[in-house]
């Protein structure tokens, strides 16, 4: 990166990109003196009562306890270059080497612990200020649709999506003062299909009219479907 230089001058364009926040972990370690993991765990996550989320694993032999298996589309050579062809979801992928830009295993309740932990209602305590909050999550002027790490909707919507072969989720942070998110361990396209299957489901098993906009429909309760863990509630009951 150093010896290519910049392709354009800082501010003048958007792209998004997974180097950076590698770059971003690298410098947590240098700054901490601690692994990138080992820092986000003890310093964030542990205070905040997250205990199920760890740094991906390579194998399923690895996996972490209760770790879903993966659903994933198409092989590819094994990384440790045996010259095997293997599943992109084992051993196509190094998790470990993408730690900060997206690397994790989590559960859905975990997950949206830490977003209830940055959503900017009193509901319960931010780690952050109002002041970098707002900074977090004020758009780029080049491109309006995404801040530092979040797209940016209408209505003070943040939210962001991301996806492995093998998994997909996405994270929101509602305008009617609840938080929600969605994992699946399946390929994008696949995920897609049985995210239409469990917003019906949340539909029909957890109604709450008043709260449905945009689409989507937004329960104060947890609700499972095969292959599918969603967790969607205000900040107040994430325990």
């Amino acid at each position: 990166m150093l010896e290519t230089g910049l392709t354009y001058d800082p501010g003048t364009k958007y792209s998004y990109s997974n180097d950076g926040y590698s770059a971003i972990g690298r410098v947590i370690e240098a700054v901490s003196g601690l692994e990138y993991e080992a820092y986000m765990t003890s310093m964030i996550m542990y205070p905040l009562g997250i205990y199920d989320m760890q740094v991906g694993k390579v194998l399923p032999k690895d996996f972490h306890e209760r770790e879903a298996r993966y659903y994933g589309a198409g092989y590819i050579k094994s990384i440790y270059v045996t010259g095997e062809d293997v599943p992109w979801q084992y051993g196509g992928q190094n998790y470990p080497e993408m730690d900060a830009l997206g690397g994790w295993t989590t559960t859905a309740r975990d997950l949206n612990r830490l977003l209830v932990a940055v959503d900017g209602y009193d509901t319960k305590p931010d780690i952050l200020t109002a002041e970098t909050l707002a900074m977090m999550t004020t758009p780029a002027t080049v491109y309006p649709y995404y801040a530092k790490g979040w797209g940016i909707k209408f209505n003070e919507i943040y939210t962001h999506n991301g996806a492995l072969t093998g998994t997909f989720s996405i994270w929101t942070r509602s305008i009617q003062g609840f938080t929600y998110t969605l994992i699946l361990n399946m390929a994008e396209m696949m995920a897609t299909y049985k995210w239409k299957l469990a917003k019906a489901h949340l539909d029909a098993v957890c109604p709450n009219p008043e709260l449905t906009r945009q689409g989507y429909s937004l329960a104060d309760k947890s609700c499972f479907m095969s292959h599918i863990m969603i967790v969607l509630s205000s900040p107040a009951e994430i325990r």
